[in-house]
């Protein structure tokens, strides 16, 4: 006999837990609103829902919510087994497309949000739905591990019975939702700005699954629209070389945003996500196209406006949950240590391309077309052992006015000095802080665009390019480099 083994006869004596303390325990796991609710929906996918439909109703201290599927349902066995705490071992094997581990997440999702949870549900084939409840009023009152079969709302199960199968779960008592930390009733505006946070947890969570149409999800009738992290629709978008490991369990890709004057206010608005721009730079890590982690740099960096157009996209295969440390609320990941050198490698290389677009310091490789130079307006210089910034002199408008000054040159030079010494670059610094997350609204307008641009055009052509050579010379010249529809009308 090893050391790890135990004799037949070691004494043991059964101490089942209390249930009113571990029933309470089970509200503490650390849910909010949002997750919980997309916890419920990892069970819907699971039992391969085409449509899911999450409905919030405010009726004050008799508030409900419903998420109604449309998957292959259970039989009444199997929906007791589903309120069992701790029905499936999170070491056995599950199917590749199943989004559980513990077992606990209808039950600790539920609870942490109500008190009453109810699950009804048809299996295809079945006549009519079953249904049982935790309440935790009567777990308290009794002490008893005691399910109940009792349905405030018989309306759900005929509609349920209509369908060919499906399952509905229903939250009643809902006190972490509608109460206050005062224990005061929130108000009805409360609730509905709450519900708001969940379509845009649910979008951003689920958006691979609506984009592919492997589910249709609504919010009180609203369809929810997939947000993506990383604007792989927008031409200005930079997408690096992916990484694949251990035999393709693990994958990295990297994307740095385009910079905010190259998207509308709009789809800049919209792809700050839920927190802003800065708070969701970092990885997402995906397991079965659901995103577990949603902007983190998993304490490799930390978070500054000059990286907070960095997102990498991190996929692991559901066998590594355990390896990765993969939490109940499948919101935390850990990955092994071993593997973090690679990621911090890989995620410095995309924040070091992400300060250069913040910056203006680099330009899209597309647009260089194998050229290294670039003629920006402003240009950095060292000076006394710190970067300093400067008008660039080679740049094309700058020549254009000191040669049509002529002998006043010299005091144009001046003002180019006198601008360049008092530069506020604190103020600038304190300024880009502040409105980090609002777009900036463009300097000037095409047609102040066109004819500076038409200016310096004119000025090539004196110099000897060619039409054609003096359009193109225009791509590397700041800023004219970001309006080539201009460029194309120039004649």
């Amino acid at each position: 006999m090893s050391d790890t083994e135990l004799p037949d006869d070691v004494g043991a004596e059964t101490i089942p837990p209390k249930p009113a303390a571990l029933i309470e325990t089970f509200r503490a796991i650390g849910y909010n609103l949002a997750s919980a609710i997309a916890d419920i929906i990892d069970n819907s996918i699971s039992a391969d829902a085409g449509n899911i439909m999450v409905n919030f109703q405010w009726e004050e201290e008799k508030s409900f919510v419903t998420i109604i599927d449309d998957g292959r349902g259970m039989t009444e066995e199997e929906m007791i087994e589903a309120l069992r705490p701790g029905t499936s071992n999170p070491l056995s094997d599950r199917r590749p497309s199943d989004l559980g581990r513990f077992g606990l997440g209808l039950k600790t999702a539920s609870f942490s949000q109500c008190r009453r949870l109810t699950v009804i549900s048809k299996a295809a084939g079945g006549s009519e739905p079953a249904y049982r409840g935790w309440d935790l009023d009567y777990v308290v009152s009794k002490d008893v591990w005691q399910i109940i079969r009792y349905l405030s709302k018989p309306e759900l199960a005929a509609e349920l019975g209509a369908r060919a199968s499906g399952t509905i779960i229903f939250w009643e008592k809902l006190d972490r939702i509608i109460f206050g930390q005062n224990k005061q009733l929130i108000s009805k505006t409360k609730f509905w700005e709450a519900v708001r946070e969940v379509e845009k947890h649910l979008s951003m969570v689920f958006h691979r699954f609506i984009e592919k149409k492997k589910i249709t999800l609504s919010v009180n009738g609203n369809p929810v629209q997939p947000w993506n992290p990383f604007l792989i629709e927008e031409p200005a978008t930079q997408s690096f070389p992916e990484e694949i490991y251990d035999n393709g369990q693990i994958s990295i890709k990297g994307f740095v945003l385009p910079h905010v004057s190259k998207i509308s206010p709009e789809k800049f608005k919209t792809a700050g996500g839920t927190a802003g721009w800065t708070a969701q730079q970092g990885f997402y890590i995906y397991r079965n196209d659901r995103i577990l982690v949603a902007g983190d740099w998993l304490d490799l960096f930390r978070k500054d406006d000059f990286t907070r157009l960095a997102r990498i996209m991190v996929e692991i295969d559901s066998s590594l949950d355990f390896s990765w440390q993969i939490d109940i609320r499948k919101s935390k990941a850990q990955p092994p240590k071993m593997f973090m050198e690679k990621l911090k490698r890989y995620g410095a290389e995309i924040r070091k391309n992400a300060v250069e677009v913040y910056r203006y310091r680099g330009k899209q490789k597309q647009r260089k077309m194998g050229r290294s130079s670039f003629e920006f307006a402003w240009i950095t210089a060292e000076e006394q052992g710190r970067e300093v910034f400067k008008i660039n002199r080679k740049h094309p408008s700058y020549r254009i006015v000191r040669d049509q000054l002529g002998k006043n040159a010299r005091d144009f030079e001046r003002l180019i000095s006198l601008l360049e010494m008092t530069l506020p670059v604190q103020s600038i610094v304190f300024n880009e802080n502040l409105y980090a997350d609002q777009p900036a609204p463009p300097p000037v307008d095409d047609q102040a665009v066109a004819e500076m641009m038409k200016a310096v055009y004119n000025k090539l052509i004196s110099e000897g390019f060619s039409p054609q050579k003096a359009k193109e010379e225009l791509y590397f010249i700041d800023p004219f480099s970001n309006y080539p529809h201009l460029t194309e009308q120039l004649t």
